[in-house]
């Protein structure tokens, strides 16, 4: 589903908004261990077939997915933990979340207040309900997500993915980040771990050029070179 710019809201709104659905704290970081806090940041690209970055994976304190994110029937090359769940509307998945804390992605009021009726039980056809521990729902900070558009060059015109905007997610709250499941396969076409293909052939929301994948790819080479992140670069790759 390709997304599409929304009106621009009035701030008391938006702001009455984010008072509602904000919470404080993370109980996760509340808990964090002594010494540095290791994030696995895991994508849903196909070079995660056969890398056998299950148990690399679970080992961090912090494992932060994202959209459609099965772990059923996969563990051995994704893992199996997740402590972080990132997501928009559109890409939210009950299954999905599991047990982990809701980060949602709003790229308007609108979307929060999907997340508003959500968590209230609002029954309509195009809304779906979200069962999650309420003290473990949080939004991405709007402002990072205008600045990861405007100031690190994510293509005019284009929204930031969920991946761009989880890997920023665990620079804010990480000592160390390891990047898993992010960009093409070793063919150069951009699948998902989950579907049953031969890798010779893009995903069909990739063709929707919804994303700068060029780009944010680029961004994120900068951080590997600069030593921010770490690169798991796969077996498909």
């Amino acid at each position: 589903m390709m997304l599409k710019l929304q009106k621009e809201e009035p701030y008391p709104d938006v702001l009455a908004l984010v008072k509602k659905l904000a919470v404080s704290n993370d109980p996760f970081l509340n808990d964090k261990p002594k010494g540095c806090i290791r994030c696995a940041v895991v994508g849903n690209s196909g070079n995660l077939k056969q890398s056998g970055y299950g148990k690399i994976i679970d080992s961090h304190n912090l494992v932060i997915r994202m959209n459609q994110c099965p772990v059923n029937g996969f563990e051995k090359d994704v893992g199996s933990k997740t402590t972080h769940y990132i997501a928009y509307p559109q890409s939210f998945r009950q299954e999905d979340l599991r047990n982990a804390s809701l980060v949602l992605a709003a790229f308007s009021a609108q979307d929060m207040r999907w997340l508003r009726d959500g968590l209230a039980g609002k029954k309509d056809k195009n809304i779906k309900p979200v069962k999650v521990d309420r003290k473990k729902v949080f939004l991405f900070n709007p402002e990072l997500m205008w600045h990861i558009k405007h100031q690190w060059g994510i293509g005019e015109g284009k929204w930031p993915s969920t991946g761009i905007i989880s890997a920023f997610f665990a620079l804010q709250i990480c000592d160390e980040v390891n990047i898993f499941g992010f960009g093409a396969n070793r063919m150069g076409y951009w699948d998902h771990y989950f579907e049953n293909n031969d890798g010779k052939a893009n995903s069909e929301f990739q063709k929707t050029h919804v994303h700068d994948s060029d780009a944010e790819s680029q961004l994120l080479k900068k951080f590997s070179d600069d030593g921010k992140i770490v690169f798991y670069r796969g077996a498909r790759t």
